[in-house]
């Protein structure tokens, strides 16, 4: 089987004031470095604001940058799914940091070849309160579980089926509310539904311990570049 291609999705943003321009090629130089999967791996970045200088991705490889729209931070996010032309997609902030080696093939393997999982997490977050049936390699969580953070923004790789389900994001959603809010839509249509495609967590020998580091909400003000 040949592995499909994947789409790496990120979203940016500037000011006059504030620029996370670095924090987002710092983001992709790290990915490019540590990140493996045995198909094509295509970057894609959503830009708000200001743009991105000329020559910021400057020997990096297949990095396209598109305008980002004017509203909020969920139609960021609609900007990149809808510019995406794989079935499978590679979600992150613009501040996540991959610091070891890491590899997509069996996430992508399973997700192609799994049609009642839709979005596999690659990075813990909240308070781990869910409930969860052991699945093989990956854990599957309910959407009936106590995790507020499920389809959380850090990186996670997902198949289009996901948001064919549950929907896009809200457009006028701020930065810090997709977790909880987009999270709860989600939850909410299982509820309605009981069906849908599951989230996966994988199991250590797929993801490595320690192998992201979320930067944090700094950026970078344009004085200081």
């Amino acid at each position: 089987m040949t592995s499909p291609p994947i789409t790496i999705c990120i979203p940016t943003f500037s000011t006059d004031d504030i620029n996370r321009h670095q924090l987002v090629r710092n983001t992709v130089a790290r990915l490019q470095q540590n990140l493996c999967y045995a198909g094509e791996l295509r970057y894609l970045v959503s830009a708000q604001g200001l743009p991105i200088p000329g020559g910021i991705f400057d020997g990096m490889r297949d990095v396209t940058i598109i305008p980002g729209p004017t509203s909020g931070f969920g139609a960021n996010l609609n900007n990149l799914l809808n510019n995406c032309q794989t079935e499978l997609i590679f979600q992150l902030d613009d501040d996540i940091e991959l610091l070891r080696p890491v590899s997509l093939d069996a996430h992508a393997k399973r997700l192609m070849e799994d049609e009642t999982a839709g979005w596999i997490r690659l990075m813990w977050i909240g308070h781990h309160a869910y409930t969860a049936d052991l699945d093989g390699h990956y854990w599957r969580v309910r959407w009936d579980c106590k995790e507020h953070y499920v389809t959380s923004c850090r990186p996670h790789l997902k198949h289009k089926r996901f948001h064919d389900y549950y929907g896009m994001y809200p457009e006028d959603l701020k930065t810090g509310e997709t977790e909880s809010y987009f999270c709860q839509l989600c939850k909410n249509k299982w509820f309605e539904t009981k069906s849908g495609p599951d989230m996966l967590i994988p199991l250590m020998e797929l993801l490595p311990d320690e192998a992201w580091k979320h930067m944090g909400v700094q950026s970078f003000r344009m004085s200081e570049l």
